[in-house]
């Protein structure tokens, strides 16, 4: 089976998913080609793709506006519909994150057979800052952690670097995907979108009220000219392009159309970006830990 995963992953915990879903599929026999919708923003041809795989943060309890956006890109496949799955990660709960990418997805041609999440440390500046002051705790909630994992979700409320799905987190996806290979060819089979994931309903009530202006409220990059250096980290990582800049010796500029992700905020080394209550380069999330990134190395690697 030809395979297709598009990829917006906005500090690297999804892209540790889905390289993983790769390499599994890959085990599997099935050719399966990644695209980062960041760094490669035309739409593939899907016309020779047989199984579809979106995969995305959850942001404000629904997908990633610039991946809604890419989505809504694509050229239908010729034909029969086809069958489709979603990965996201998030640091609590989903929302409606799968239902709407679901809803999106089927007048393109493409019917979602199922959905899988997994818990990840949140990259949210605010939330991060707001746990800051219980950091000092965290060894503690570690051991509590690793001691009831079931505990990990709640504990990450707090310590936000516990979002971590455990030693279990890979085998999850690897069940997950072996059951929807088995059920790809009855698409018969396929669950209504509001069924892909139950969880809690004025969640995903509010994933479904937000919009743009909202996000970005909630968002608002400023750039500091005095300590910016002109690297363009913000303007390589921002997926709609709304950071620009006039050469390559000067300060971007922010300009409309922010969706609201952070990456540039998260990703710039200079603490040059502030944020809605979240002053530059303090609560920044640069990368997955060490620890997540070891769960979720791709088959084959190291």
């Amino acid at each position: 089976m030809r395979c297709t995963i598009l990829l917006h992953s906005s500090t690297g915990n999804t892209r540790l998913l889905a390289r993983l879903a790769l390499s599994l599929l890959q085990d599997r026999g099935h050719a399966c080609a990644l695209h980062d919708i960041v760094r490669e923003p035309t739409a593939p041809d899907l016309e020779q793709t047989e199984l579809l795989v979106v995969a995305c943060p959850t942001m404000y309890f629904r997908p990633t506006l610039a991946m809604e956006r890419f989505v809504d890109r694509l050229a239908a496949p010729s034909g029969s519909p086809r069958p489709a799955l979603l990965l996201g990660t998030a640091s609590g709960e989903p929302g409606a994150h799968f239902e709407l990418l679901t809803r999106q997805l089927r007048p393109k041609g493409w019917i979602v057979l199922g959905a899988h999440w997994a818990m990840m440390p949140t990259n949210w500046p605010p939330h991060r800052r707001v746990a800051s002051p219980f950091a000092v705790a965290g060894p503690l909630a570690a051991r509590v952690a690793r001691a009831a994992p079931a505990s990990r979700l709640l504990l990450a409320l707090t310590w936000p670097d516990l979002g971590v799905p455990g030693e279990g987190g890979p085998r999850r996806l690897e069940r997950f995907l072996d059951a929807m290979l088995s059920r790809a060819t009855d698409l018969s089979s396929a669950p209504e979108p509001e069924a892909l994931h139950r969880g809690l309903s004025g969640l995903a009530a509010l994933g479904r009220r937000m919009r743009p202006e909202m996000m970005r409220k909630a968002t608002d990059p400023r750039i500091d000219a005095t300590r910016c250096s002109a690297c363009g980290t913000c303007v390589e990582v921002c997926p709609v392009e709304c950071i620009t800049r006039a050469d390559e010796d000067a300060v971007p500029t922010v300009g409309q159309g922010c969706t609201g992700c952070w990456s540039c905020y998260n990703h710039c080394p200079e603490g040059a970006i502030d944020g809605w209550w979240s002053p530059g380069g303090r609560y920044r999330y640069g990368a997955p830990p060490p620890e997540l990134r070891r769960l979720f190395r791709p088959r084959g690697e190291g």
